[in-house]
């Protein structure tokens, strides 16, 4: 498997995805990691209906035999230090998938501010500066990197009370689209909103896989009640409206992590 291949999100829920197939051990053989890891900034859920908390996601710069390998490591951290050694990969007992780069997922639970941010791994040092806000994580580089290289060094966090609007329709079906957007417009007063250009967003582009893949909307709410009634609007669009959602679907994806789509049944 290249993970060259994956959008950021797509690669994001792969490392994410990938730890609950791997194989853990009391005593995991241990490989080295002799060309470097890839990481990304993001955040991820701890829970449904809990608030993400930021969390770097890690990956060799090479396939391993197995589908199912875990990078391990060791997190030191103080008020405005956080040192992640990477020690390196397990040999697991049992071998699961094709061949594919180790992966592991490290969430951290930070406080606004600015952090001196070390990958290290053996006598290989790289030093990064972390800046930690509301709305994003920042990275800098104080050098040039030796062992590890960041895939996003900013990364805009889900702002509080928000959600995202996936449609993916046929073409033959287009109609559907302005349905919703224009029911949601009626029925609800949301603020729709846009995320800057640069850095990678919390919400997936798109849906993949239908005639017509519609770029995400994303929009903020004032009542949390206003965010549920509009999920199950979804929900009854699918029921009621749809003929066939197999080639028409709508996702609104809230940012605390609740979820409603039109093939809810």
């Amino acid at each position: 498997m290249n993970f060259k291949n994956f959008s950021s999100y797509t690669l994001l829920i792969l490392l994410f995805g990938v730890q609950f197939m791997a194989c853990k051990s009391n005593e995991p053989k241990i490989e080295e990691i002799p060309n470097g890891v890839n990481f990304l900034m993001a955040e991820l859920y701890q829970y449904p209906n809990s608030e993400p908390i930021p969390a770097f996601g890690f990956y060799t710069n090479d396939n391993t035999k197995c589908g199912n390998n875990l990078i391990y490591q060791s997190i030191h951290n103080t008020e405005d230090y956080i040192e992640i050694e990477i020690i390196g990969y397990n040999k697991p007992s049992s071998c699961y998938g094709d061949p594919a780069p180790a992966t592991s997922v490290v969430p951290l639970f930070l406080t606004n501010g600015e952090y001196n941010f070390k990958i290290t791994y053996e006598s290989e040092v790289d030093d990064y500066t972390l800046v930690v806000t509301d709305s994003t994580l920042q990275l800098t580089q104080d050098e040039a990197y030796i062992f590890s290289s960041p895939k996003n060094t900013l990364y805009w966090r889900y702002p509080e009370k928000s959600f995202a609007l996936l449609a993916g329709t046929s073409t033959s079906a287009d109609s559907l689209y302005n349905m919703v957007f224009d029911s949601l417009e009626t029925k609800f007063n949301f603020t729709e909103f846009t995320f800057p250009d640069s850095g990678l967003t919390p919400y997936p582009d798109s849906l993949t896989g239908f005639g017509i893949n519609h770029p995400t909307r994303f929009f903020k709410y004032e009542n949390a009640q206003d965010a549920f009634n509009a999920g199950i609007f979804i929900q009854d669009f699918g029921r009621n409206a749809i003929a066939n959602r197999d080639e028409n679907r709508f996702v609104l994806f809230e940012w605390k992590n609740n979820i409603f789509s039109t093939n809810d049944f």
